[in-house]
């Protein structure tokens, strides 16, 4: 960011949902659908923890906005949905798309099966705002843009009968429903789950290779950088 030669911002990103997303976050639930279960158990800190998502498209966009203004050179920008939802909300949300009718039942977090107990302090919610980004560079998170395209993310509150989305999450539990899928899915939740209990709280929360490396790189002091030391 101090750097005299090479412009650099700051783009503090979410938990990224939506195609290509490489920690299949929708897929323990989607597969708890396709089981037929009647209801989902949810220990009561992570029911109530509120957390930034944020659409894989919507993610894009803030960072080629980012990239390409010369007003961001220096700025500091949260990526976000807002409000930021609870995991219940949040999962409630999913249930609503894929017309499931069974029920969440929130336990306390000693009556809770230790295999379903996250390693995160949920006692820390993490809610940001994109308000800067907005303001300064035009940014329009998808529920904004839902009349423009046709389209929306699970973030907002007229998603409630997309068909596309709901397309989409049927179309990622059927790729993933074979055994040889299924075993690679578990695979990857387990390597996952060891890889981010070796990771600090907010580092956590980057879901994709993107995401990732341009938190890395924000972490380090540098920035974005961008033209040819992008």
């Amino acid at each position: 960011m101090s750097d005299t030669e090479v412009q650099g911002s700051v783009l503090r990103l979410p938990m990224v949902y939506g195609p290509g997303d490489p920690l299949h976050r929708f897929f323990p639930l989607l597969k708890r659908f396709a089981d037929g279960r009647s209801s989902i158990l949810l220990p009561d800190d992570f029911a109530s923890w509120r957390g930034p998502r944020g659409y894989v498209e919507n993610v894009a966009h803030a960072i080629a906005l980012a990239a390409t203004s010369e007003q961001a050179a220096g700025r500091i920008y949260n990526i976000c949905e807002e409000p930021s939802l609870s995991e219940l909300e949040w999962q409630t949300r999913i249930t609503k798309q894929m017309n499931w009718p069974g029920k969440f039942v929130v336990l306390p977090r000693e009556r809770t099966p230790k295999h379903l107990l996250l390693p995160i302090n949920t006692a820390q919610h993490v809610v940001a705002s994109s308000e800067r980004i907005c303001a300064e560079l035009g940014y329009e998170v998808w529920s904004k843009l839902t009349k423009r395209y046709g389209e929306s993310s699970l973030g907002s509150s007229e998603t409630r009968q997309a068909p596309s989305i709901r397309s989409s999450l049927i179309t990622i539990l059927k790729m993933r429903l074979s055994p040889t899928r299924l075993d690679s899915e578990r695979f990857s939740l387990e390597k996952a789950r060891r890889r981010r209990t070796r990771t600090n709280a907010y580092n956590m929360l980057g879901s994709s290779g993107v995401v990732r490396h341009s938190f890395e790189i924000s972490s380090s002091g540098e920035g974005m950088k961008r033209g040819k030391n992008n």
